[in-house]
């Protein structure tokens, strides 16, 4: 098997921190308030498109520093066929918003200084994330020709590894051509679609 990841992440995060000190005779007034947000989100992308062939006599030398053992049909395109194309897409939100206020009060006992202190927090944070998975398989059934469901089509220029020889690259604009071209709704995977979303709430009240 040989695949192709193509995946792209934007993040942005944005923090707000407001804050000071009052001192009124011995006592001591320590106040913040903040607020931040993060995300991260990742357009369509390939997630992982597969091209597998039936070649034997083929693994790996040297434990340490691995060797590809493989005849020369193992680098010749035409001998790969595409499988299996994961679409994904996703973006995650966290909010927390925060606030918190210290007492302090200096205190002479018995000639030592002594400092007394006590405070409140509040926490309040909102996390979610959504994904959505689209699997192509079965290409041949939805119309894609034997032709374009070779490597070759798709194929870059060999790669230029220090480890060996690895074959050719893959291209991902020639399979977003292909990708486009079909369906989208009818592969939406349903279930991988939903298992990583979720909705977090997390609330802190803390007094010391």
């Amino acid at each position: 098997t040989r695949s192709l990841k193509s995946r792209t992440e934007n993040q942005n995060i944005t923090s707000f921190v407001l804050g000071g000190q009052t001192r009124f005779d011995r006592w001591t007034f320590d106040y913040q308030a903040s607020h931040s947000t993060a995300s991260a989100e990742k357009p369509r992308d390939i997630a992982g498109a597969d091209f597998v062939a039936k070649i034997d006599n083929t693994g790996f030398s040297n434990t340490k520093q691995p060797q590809i053992i493989a005849p020369e049909d193992y680098f010749q395109n035409a001998n790969f066929e595409l499988d299996e194309i994961e679409i994904a897409a996703s973006k995650a939100e966290d909010t927390i918003n925060s606030g918190q206020l210290d007492l302090t009060r200096q205190l002479t006992l018995a000639d030592y200084s002594v400092e007394l202190k006590t405070g409140v927090k509040l926490s309040r944070r909102d996390k979610s994330n959504r994904e959505d998975i689209w699997i192509y398989s079965d290409l041949g059934d939805q119309g894609v020709s034997d032709d374009d469901l070779l490597l070759s089509q798709y194929a870059g220029n060999e790669l230029d590894y220090g480890l060996g020889r690895f074959g050719s690259g893959i291209n991902a604009t020639p399979l977003w051509q292909l990708i486009d071209s079909l369906d989208a709704e009818s592969n939406r995977d349903d279930i991988e679609s939903t298992i990583n979303d979720f909705d977090i709430s997390e609330d802190i009240n803390a007094a010391y």
